[in-house]
């Protein structure tokens, strides 16, 4: 599939994902994900059915939430780290 860049059209699918079970933290809502676009270039991928949302700046990336989906993928967690792995200076940087 591929990394996506993260747009208001993506909104529904998020919060698909997002609802998928309760949260009380902000961080887990779509407008708290979308405001932080000014100062990180947000990139998102459906990996085995499990949302993962990555925040670039010119020092590498991070997974902002933990992968969503209805069950945590074990997959989807390891290709989020090989991913990161790839993209950061300091593959520490994904621990």
């Amino acid at each position: 599939m591929g990394l996506k860049n993260l747009s208001l059209a993506d909104r529904k699918l998020f919060r698909e994902f997002l609802g998928l079970q309760a949260h009380e933290l902000s961080v887990y809502s779509f407008a708290n994900i979308y405001i932080w676009r000014s100062i990180f270039d947000i990139q998102w991928e459906i990996i085995d059915k499990n949302l993962c949302v990555f925040f670039f700046d010119p020092t590498g990336c991070f997974l902002y939430l933990p992968p969503l989906g209805q069950n945590l993928s074990l997959k989807a967690s390891g290709e989020a780290f090989k991913l990161m792995d790839k993209k950061n200076k300091c593959p520490a940087v994904s621990f």
